[in-house]
């Protein structure tokens, strides 16, 4: 699991924040930016700034479902 998250964080090129909480994992990502709200000042049409929202969702999905795989493998043992 750690490999798997160091190899998330080199995708990502941002400060990534784990914490471990009974069996819950919470995962932070410092991309110093409001992912939750589009910006107003800029197009939403730009493509740059519509791929590098795109590859956050993709690696962060990424990283979820590598988690699950790892889960499901510790509940088979």
């Amino acid at each position: 699991m750690m490999k798997r998250i160091l190899d998330f964080q080199r995708r990502i090129s941002h400060p990534l924040f784990i914490s471990l909480v009974h069996n819950h994992i919470h995962v932070g990502i410092a991309t110093g930016k409001d992912l939750f709200e589009p910006t107003v000042f800029t197009s939403l049409l730009d493509y740059k700034q519509a791929m590098e929202y795109v590859n956050t969702l993709q690696n962060t999905i990424g990283l979820i479902e590598e988690l699950k795989f790892n889960e499901k493998l510790r509940s088979k043992t």
